[in-house]
């Protein structure tokens, strides 16, 4: 059978935008007094950014926050800039007129989330925008699936999860959904699946068939 409700993951699933993130958590670092390059901020993105300063500053809390709020501030200013993913704006008003309801889990905090829904004009889209700082733990636990459910009064078995990493397919298969797909974007095949993936799909042309077709549809890769 269909699912009913679709939660999807931003930053690179929908959004590309690794690039934006990577450049205005650099230059935050560098006004703070810190160096990372570009390519170990772009490797450690997935994880809440508050998460992702400590790490690559080991800065305290309240210096970590700080850091943090630079980069929000950074974030939210170029967020224009960062373009829908190809096939993303199909996808979503194929499911939508396919009656799917739709909704949003990300590891983003709230303010970055509706930044980047809005610079896209996205907001009509999505019946939920659930994001870290709503809920108790990050995925790759289950909080935001379970959050993002209860909002669209959806259950687990008639529901799906859409993203490009290992803690997308974690938290879907922590929360029980009935189906997972992952975007090999930046993740080959076997790390989706060994993480929970039910579905894996190259483009997000091939999601639609993963998440309307029956269980035993040709679409599963995994």
């Amino acid at each position: 059978m269909a699912i009913d409700a679709a939660l999807f993951d931003l930053d690179g699933t929908l959004i590309d935008s690794t690039d934006l993130i990577a450049r205005a958590m650099e230059s935050t670092l560098a006004a703070h007094g810190h160096t990372a390059s570009h390519e170990v901020v772009a490797a450690s993105i997935g994880p809440p950014m508050l998460e992702v300063v400590s790490r690559l500053t080991g800065a305290g809390d309240r210096a970590a926050r700080e850091i943090f709020e630079g980069y929000l501030e950074r974030y939210e200013a170029q967020a224009a800039e960062a373009p829908a993913m190809p096939g993303a704006v199909e996808l979503l008003d194929r499911l939508q007129d396919e009656g799917v309801t739709l909704a949003v889990v990300t590891n983003k905090h709230q303010r970055s989330a509706r930044a980047a829904i809005e610079a896209l004009g996205w907001g009509d889209y999505f019946e939920a925008v659930c994001t870290v700082d709503a809920v108790p733990r990050p995925k790759p636990y289950p909080d935001l699936a379970q959050h993002a459910l209860r909002q669209l009064g959806a259950s687990p078995a008639d529901a799906a999860i859409v993203g490009d990493s290992e803690l997308d397919m974690a938290c879907g298969r922590n929360a029980g959904l009935a189906r997972r797909v992952g975007m090999t974007f930046s993740r080959a095949h076997f790390q989706l699946v060994a993480a929970g993936a039910t579905h894996t799909c190259d483009t997000l042309a091939e999601v639609e068939a993963a998440l309307l077709a029956d269980n035993n549809g040709a679409s599963s890769q995994a």
